[in-house]
Protein backbone atom coordinates (compact mmCIF):
# COMPACT_ATOMS: atom_id res chain seq x y z
CA UNK A 1 0.00 0.00 0.00
CA UNK A 2 2.11 2.88 -1.01
CA UNK A 3 -0.23 5.45 0.30
CA UNK A 4 0.61 3.79 3.75
CA UNK A 5 4.09 3.96 3.58
CA UNK A 6 4.23 7.81 2.42
CA UNK A 7 2.94 8.27 5.96
CA UNK A 8 4.41 8.29 9.39
CA UNK A 9 3.06 7.34 13.03
CA UNK A 10 -0.79 7.51 13.93
CA UNK A 11 -2.17 10.76 14.85
CA UNK A 12 0.57 12.68 13.81
CA UNK A 13 1.60 12.29 10.23
CA UNK A 14 -1.06 8.65 9.42
CA UNK A 15 -2.44 8.28 6.16
CA UNK A 16 -6.22 8.05 5.81
CA UNK A 17 -9.17 7.70 2.84
CA UNK A 18 -7.38 6.07 0.22
CA UNK A 19 -8.87 6.53 -3.30
CA UNK A 20 -7.84 5.03 -6.27
CA UNK A 21 -7.55 7.14 -9.55
CA UNK A 22 -9.95 5.65 -12.37
CA UNK A 23 -7.56 4.64 -14.03
CA UNK A 24 -5.64 2.82 -11.60
CA UNK A 25 -2.12 4.27 -11.92
CA UNK A 26 -2.41 6.65 -8.58
CA UNK A 27 -3.85 6.99 -5.08
CA UNK A 28 -5.43 9.96 -3.55
CA UNK A 29 -5.47 10.04 0.44
CA UNK A 30 -5.05 12.44 3.40
CA UNK A 31 -2.17 12.52 5.90
CA UNK A 32 -2.47 14.48 8.74
CA UNK A 33 0.42 17.39 9.05
CA UNK A 34 0.40 18.22 12.73
CA UNK A 35 3.04 20.82 11.84
CA UNK A 36 1.34 23.27 11.42
CA UNK A 37 -0.82 25.66 14.01
CA UNK A 38 -4.67 24.22 15.35
CA UNK A 39 -7.47 24.32 13.37
CA UNK A 40 -9.71 24.38 16.79
CA UNK A 41 -7.22 25.27 19.47
CA UNK A 42 -10.08 24.07 22.13
CA UNK A 43 -11.23 20.51 20.29
CA UNK A 44 -8.71 18.28 20.30
CA UNK A 45 -11.02 15.94 18.34
CA UNK A 46 -10.05 18.43 15.13
CA UNK A 47 -6.59 20.38 16.47
CA UNK A 48 -4.71 19.33 13.88
CA UNK A 49 -4.17 19.61 9.81
CA UNK A 50 -4.73 17.10 6.92
CA UNK A 51 -2.92 17.66 3.43
CA UNK A 52 -4.54 16.29 -0.16
CA UNK A 53 -1.27 13.91 -1.57
CA UNK A 54 -1.42 12.34 -4.29
CA UNK A 55 1.24 9.16 -4.92
CA UNK A 56 2.00 6.49 -7.89
CA UNK A 57 0.35 2.93 -7.52
CA UNK A 58 3.91 1.81 -7.58
CA UNK A 59 4.96 4.22 -4.79
CA UNK A 60 6.94 6.87 -6.42
CA UNK A 61 5.98 10.43 -7.14
CA UNK A 62 4.47 11.96 -3.57
CA UNK A 63 2.81 14.99 -4.57
CA UNK A 64 1.01 17.12 -2.02
CA UNK A 65 -1.65 18.84 -3.49
CA UNK A 66 -3.72 21.38 -0.86
CA UNK A 67 -1.84 23.74 1.21
CA UNK A 68 -1.41 23.39 4.47
CA UNK A 69 -3.07 24.40 6.81
CA UNK A 70 -7.18 23.25 6.67
CA UNK A 71 -8.35 19.80 7.25
CA UNK A 72 -8.70 18.65 3.74
CA UNK A 73 -10.13 14.71 3.92
CA UNK A 74 -11.86 12.61 1.86
CA UNK A 75 -10.56 12.78 -1.61
CA UNK A 76 -12.31 11.63 -4.62
CA UNK A 77 -11.44 11.76 -8.16
CA UNK A 78 -12.58 12.32 -11.41
CA UNK A 79 -10.47 13.45 -14.61
CA UNK A 80 -7.61 15.30 -12.67
CA UNK A 81 -9.87 16.75 -10.57
CA UNK A 82 -9.97 15.45 -6.81
CA UNK A 83 -12.72 16.61 -4.82
CA UNK A 84 -12.63 16.59 -0.92
CA UNK A 85 -13.95 18.27 2.09
CA UNK A 86 -12.43 21.24 3.58
CA UNK A 87 -13.02 22.34 7.05
CA UNK A 88 -10.99 25.47 8.69
CA UNK A 89 -11.92 27.54 11.43
CA UNK A 90 -9.04 30.13 10.75
CA UNK A 91 -10.64 30.80 7.19
CA UNK A 92 -14.70 30.17 8.58
CA UNK A 93 -14.81 27.44 6.11
CA UNK A 94 -16.46 23.92 6.17
CA UNK A 95 -17.59 22.43 3.11
CA UNK A 96 -16.64 20.85 -0.44
CA UNK A 97 -13.44 22.03 -2.69
CA UNK A 98 -11.74 20.87 -5.87
CA UNK A 99 -7.58 20.85 -6.31
CA UNK A 100 -6.11 19.40 -9.61
CA UNK A 101 -4.11 16.41 -9.04
CA UNK A 102 -1.08 17.50 -10.84
CA UNK A 103 -0.34 20.68 -9.33
CA UNK A 104 1.05 20.96 -5.73
CA UNK A 105 0.22 23.11 -2.67
CA UNK A 106 -2.73 24.79 -4.28
CA UNK A 107 -5.34 26.85 -2.62
CA UNK A 108 -8.72 24.72 -3.13
CA UNK A 109 -11.79 25.97 -5.35
CA UNK A 110 -14.24 26.36 -2.35
CA UNK A 111 -17.16 25.00 -4.66
CA UNK A 112 -20.01 24.12 -1.39
CA UNK A 113 -19.92 25.59 1.99
CA UNK A 114 -21.91 22.99 4.51
CA UNK A 115 -21.43 20.27 2.48
CA UNK A 116 -19.57 16.79 3.59
CA UNK A 117 -18.12 13.85 1.70
CA UNK A 118 -19.24 15.27 -1.82
CA UNK A 119 -18.41 12.09 -4.43
CA UNK A 120 -18.64 12.67 -8.58
CA UNK A 121 -21.54 11.22 -10.07
CA UNK A 122 -21.26 9.38 -13.32
CA UNK A 123 -23.12 10.68 -16.10
CA UNK A 124 -26.14 8.64 -17.01
CA UNK A 125 -25.32 6.19 -20.04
Amino acid sequence: MPWRRASGPGGIASAHDPEISRDNTKVAFSIINSSVPPNYAKNPAANTAHDINVINIDGSGLVRLTKPGPISIIPNWYGDLIAYVEVSERDSYSGASIVSASGRDQPPKRIKAGANSPRWISPAR
